[in-house]
């Protein structure tokens, strides 16, 4: 009896990669495995039940694990994380484990050091697939005078080797002090959106901090854009005029004039919440079709 082909075949995968070799933009979601991606309005849902990260990763070329900042784990998933990585080019940015921002607000003690040095060496068996550490502070961490002195102790335990980026959800850390230690250590400040009227991101105001773009870039390795929703926590679309906006204000500030190839742009969307698609993908993809557009990521 002949088989009817057609009915074994998976439906060709018709979604355009968002990533194109040595481009330097970099778009991808906060976490990938979310429960709610797999149901949506329509039968149209995004997610198969199964092998989901290979089903982003044929999309994307970049994510945040944002699992390490609930708890570390094994070494066995670093190393699986690392074999799972679909091309030489993909890259892992991981979030510092909650321990370091939230329990010991950086307050850098033995348990600290040996505690950060468990984690940096799971980092490390990544490899040349781990992009920046994302340490992300809670809106309870303020700009004070024995807050900030804790960053020149965080120079002395961080590698010199490592990419660290911060994310700050307190206004306080949003001025010049700030960037230009930022700038010695050759850090990255994650510039932030947040629509804030329910005050869910503490003091933070609505819209993007900072304000400048020319205090966007503050080492010479990256710059690290993360959206949290354009209508609240976790959710809303963006939607294309505001990427293309975005994409516009990147390559006229950043891409026209510089000459400094090795700088990249991560650009992660945490709206994971709402809508089918997910919004973090719609926007991931307005944004890379902006890129294409300009000629600065190819088609």
């Amino acid at each position: 009896v002949m088989m009817m082909n057609s009915q074994s075949n998976p439906p060709k995968d018709s979604r355009p990669q968002l990533f194109s070799s040595n481009c330097s933009i970099l778009c991808g979601t906060s976490g990938y495995s979310y429960r709610r991606w797999h149901t949506g309005p329509t039968n149209q849902n995004y997610y198969p039940d199964k092998n989901e990260f290979d089903y982003y990763s044929t999309e994307f070329n970049t994510v945040e694990v944002n699992s390490t900042f609930y708890n570390i784990p094994p070494e066995s998933t670093f190393k699986g994380w690392a074999k799972k990585a679909p091309r030489p080019s993909f890259l892992y940015t991981v979030k510092a484990n909650k321990f370091f921002t939230h329990m010991k607000k950086l307050n850098i003690d033995e348990m600290w050091i040996e505690r950060w040095e468990t984690f940096w060496n799971k980092c490390k068996l990544l490899q040349s697939h781990l992009g920046p550490v994302l340490f992300q502070f809670p809106p309870s961490f303020k700009n004070t005078s024995t807050t900030i002195s804790r960053f020149d102790d965080l120079a002395k335990v961080l590698p010199q080797d490592g990419k660290f980026a911060f994310e700050f959800r307190d206004r306080s850390w949003f001025c010049d002090e700030v960037y230009l230690i930022m700038k010695k250590y050759n850090w990255c400040l994650c510039v932030i959106h947040c629509e804030n009227s329910k005050d869910w991101c503490g003091n933070m105001p609505n819209g993007t901090l900072p304000v400048d773009i020319d205090d966007h870039k503050t080492c010479d390795w990256g710059v690290y854009y993360r959206f949290h929703g354009s209508t609240g926590q976790y959710s809303g679309v963006y939607g294309e005029k505001r990427m293309r906006q975005l994409a516009e204000n990147i390559t006229n500030h950043f891409l026209k004039q510089t000459t400094n190839n090795s700088l990249q742009f991560f650009f992660y969307f945490n709206n994971t919440d709402s809508h089918s698609p997910p919004a973090a993908i719609q926007d991931c993809r307005y944004l890379a079709q902006a890129f294409k557009d300009l000629k600065i990521m190819a088609e």
